[in-house]
């Protein structure tokens, strides 16, 4: 399983991050769409740091992931995508989602729809994009959004669409029929959402070995079980958490954490249910100390 590096930070941090990743050979950098997270740190427009890091890096793929669609029109979508695949030509991927945290939308006031509202605006925005970004004349007509049949100049048919979340059901069927990587976050239904989704792209007349498939999460390791055990103390203490609530957190967001031998197995395990690609996601801000002892535990670096 390839391994590509999830953070955030000012610009300098994630360009930081950006030239970490690229020496070591990872696959991607993803800064995650957040503008007010639940720690209320400093949050960035991802879209606009990617920018930056695309003049400063020249083979590591620069992903969205993924972006919430309440916080942009697709219109404003396509046109920010242009221009990122003209500075990284082949490398930046647009990730899509429905959006989950509502905190940030009561504090910014932006509209949080129902759910069944906002995997109809994700649909649509799947498809205007596509539309959008074609070489060719392509128009879209939705209950939502409207793009009339044009050409719009720069095309960016290039850009790659990944769809993301943890949906059974909807978030795969999208993935299968309008997406080039499907995001699927750990879970032990990885591999029925990684099947359905494959079903789906073969009713659409899709070949489902085109469509890669990630995971997204932590990683929580260390060499043996004393150092693991201690690092889970350390780590629960700086989080102003007892030892079980950390646990009860990982085992919220099927954290694979253990030493580093488990650990690597839980990986092969997702790989095997499908998933080629593993977006490490840093606890907080990067730092370079702690990811690094992280990725040569997995064997990189």
């Amino acid at each position: 399983m390839e391994l590509a590096l999830q953070t955030s930070g000012n610009l300098e941090t994630l360009k930081r991050a950006a030239a970490w990743a690229e020496a070591r050979g990872m696959a991607a950098l993803a800064p995650p769409d957040h503008y007010y997270p639940p720690s209320g740190g400093p949050m960035f427009d991802a879209l606009v740091q990617l920018g930056d890091v695309a003049a400063v890096t020249r083979s590591i793929e620069l992903v969205l992931l993924v972006g919430s669609i309440t916080f942009r029109h697709p219109a404003v979508i396509a046109k920010s995508d242009a221009p990122l695949d003209e500075m990284a030509p082949g490398r930046f991927a647009l990730g899509l989602g429905t959006g989950w945290l509502e905190t940030e939308h009561d504090v910014l006031g932006l509209s949080f729809p129902n759910q069944r509202e906002r995997f109809d605006l994700l649909e649509e925005r799947l498809q205007y994009v596509r539309a959008a970004l074609a070489d060719h004349e392509r128009g879209f007509e939705g209950m939502h959004y409207r793009l009339d049949d044009v050409l719009l100049r720069p095309p960016a048919p290039g850009v790659r669409l990944i769809v993301g979340g943890t949906g059974p059901r909807r978030t795969p069927g999208l993935a299968g029929r309008y997406a080039d990587e499907f995001n699927a976050y750990p879970g032990p239904d990885l591999g029925d959402r990684i099947t359905r989704m494959r079903a789906t792209a073969e009713l659409a007349g899709r070949d489902p070995h085109d469509i890669r498939v990630s995971s997204a999460g932590a990683v929580f390791c260390a060499p043996d079980v004393a150092s693991y055990e201690e690092k889970l103390r350390k780590a629960a203490s700086e989080a102003s958490l007892t030892v079980d609530q950390l646990e009860g957190d990982f085992d919220t967001r099927n954290t694979p954490r253990s030493p580093a031998d488990t650990v690597r197995a839980e990986l092969f395990a997702m790989k095997d249910a499908g998933a080629s690609r593993l977006y490490v996601q840093t606890f907080d801000n990067f730092d370079i100390e702690r990811e690094t002892e992280t990725l040569e535990l997995l064997g990189v670096g």
